[in-house]
């Protein structure tokens, strides 16, 4: 072939994709379920540039390298350092991004507030969110702060046979035929209305019954929680048990093993809800359950805590959008929920509402708001926070820009909470705003995973402790509210060494 021949070749099949680069559509087309995009000529010739959040200031002041240091130590097992800026009045007035509340009503976490001050009993705080929560992300670094602040041991509320067997706080093993059923994600639509518990899921190691296929079978199983070494260390001990459960009990007997040696045995009762309760003499860090019977009660959560302190319980639901509330039978939650003392919620959602972009997201406001007041309702009108969705990039050419409809889901989250009358923590304006996730991404240290939507561990702790700062500085506003000299009258709780 000569020269001028492969020039012109040459020449023609760029003058074909500069013709398809013109004509084919930006946003792409799908075809056999794949998204096909062509390179824009204009990117080539004319990239387009864009900006960044700058996170320098979220990621390099005290806190943030107090979060990451302790982060650090615990990795190593190190024993960590006196916690300087632990409720210190100068590193709360530099909170940037506070809580906000409908009509200005700081009143809202009052009930909250007043039982921080006199804590009877253990306290809990249910997390709730999506799997920006899972392996105790951002939940296992603001156990740590209020702990350290406010006393308190152990990992809390834990689902027995969880996605992720490992986290931040505990490492959780159980027998291959135990079955999660949950009301989140892809669930039994003909479930919908029967108890689920608080964690909108139980374990089973036995399917459920049906009419056709009742298995009489003598069934064992087995369940493991231990301690982690990169744990907080107020997460590691604890000193009291309970099993909530419920449904198929018939003469199944349960082992209780601490730290390797049997600690309790029993046969489990009859009953839609019920508590198996266990107070231990010395420090656990590690138990064992055993199961034997024909069938197979549903376990709806394992709670590892001490009698006072506070406790956060970390309950990710993979894949929901915050709307599966309403579904379950709330008044069966509500027994646990205030069996476990709950004195405050937090909820976290939104990631998942993401994708599918829409221009008005007012369904999306009411169906949340109804989820809120069906919580309210089922904990006693406890307070909630809900923290909005954070950032969450998406590939646009050779750069990545945040979706464009956070803002209105963002705004959607907001007005129903301040319709339900709680409180609200902006995480997308706290952590940059526009184009902030590609900035955490591509921090050094990373701060997020490179699917531009998940923290990291890093990220993480960073975030929680910018929320922990906002509420200690709304904490600290009401109890200096008539301007008294606050004296702390609460004392850490000491577990007797075995």
């Amino acid at each position: 072939m000569k020269p001028v021949h492969t020039l012109a070749y040459i020449l023609s099949v760029f003058g074909i994709l500069a013709i398809l680069s013109f004509s084919f559509p930006k946003q792409g087309i799908k075809l056999a379920g794949v998204d096909l995009k062509f390179v824009d000529i204009s990117d080539i010739f004319r990239p387009e540039t864009i900006q960044y959040a700058d996170i320098n200031a979220i990621i390099s002041n005290d806190d943030a390298k107090e979060a990451l240091k302790n982060l650090e130590q615990n990795s190593k097992n190190e024993t960590p350092q006196p916690d300087t800026l632990r409720y210190k009045a100068d590193s709360l007035r530099k909170v940037t991004y506070p809580l906000q509340f409908p009509d200005n009503d700081r009143t809202i976490l009052y009930p909250f507030f007043e039982a921080l001050q006199n804590p009877k009993k253990s306290i809990h705080i249910l997390h709730y969110g999506d799997s920006q929560l899972e392996g105790d992300r951002i939940s296992s670094y603001l156990r740590h702060k209020l702990q350290k602040q406010f006393g308190g041991f152990g990992p809390g509320l834990l689902a027995p046979n969880p996605y992720i067997k490992q986290t931040m706080s505990v490492i959780q093993d159980y027998s291959s035929n135990w079955i999660h059923y949950a009301l989140f994600g892809n669930h039994d639509s003909t479930l919908i209305g029967t108890p689920f518990g608080p964690m909108l899921g139980y374990g089973r190691y036995k399917p459920l019954p049906t009419s056709q296929i009742i298995d009489t079978t003598s069934t064992s199983a087995w369940l493991n929680i231990e301690k982690t070494s990169i744990s907080f260390r107020e997460t590691r001990k604890y000193n009291r048990f309970r099993m909530y459960y419920g449904k198929g009990n018939e003469n199944i007997k349960v082992k209780l093993f601490a730290n390797d040696s049997l600690a309790a045995e029993t046969r489990l009762k009859e009953g839609l809800s019920n508590v198996w309760k266990i107070n231990f003499d010395t420090i656990v860090s590690k138990i064992r359950l055993e199961f034997e019977g024909k069938n197979s009660p549903n376990v709806y959560g394992i709670c590892l805590d001490t009698y006072t302190g506070i406790q956060v319980d970390n309950i990710p639901l993979r894949g929901s959008s915050g709307l599966e509330f309403t579904k379950n039978d709330m008044v069966h939650a509500s027994g646990i929920i205030n069996d476990l003392n709950t004195r405050l919620i937090i909820m976290q959602f939104g990631v998942n509402v993401v994708p599918n972009e829409r221009k008005s997201y007012k369904y999306y406001e009411n169906w949340f708001y109804h989820q809120l007041m069906a919580v309210k309702q089922a904990s006693n009108n406890v307070p909630i926070i809900v923290i909005g969705l954070s950032d969450m990039a998406k590939k646009v050419g050779n750069h990545y820009e945040s979706y464009p409809n956070i803002e209105k889901i963002r705004d959607a989250q907001k007005n129903a909470a301040f319709r339900a009358n709680c409180a609200f923590w902006d995480m997308y304006k706290a952590m940059g705003g526009k184009n902030s996730m590609p900035a955490w991404v591509f921090a050094n240290p990373p701060l997020a995973n490179k699917d531009f939507t998940h923290f990291n561990y890093k990220g993480s702790v960073i975030l929680s402790s910018m929320f922990y700062n906002a509420l200690m500085k709304e904490y600290r506003a009401y109890i200096h509210r008539n301007e008294k000299t606050y004296q702390p009258i609460y004392t850490r709780q000491k577990l007797k060494h075995i």
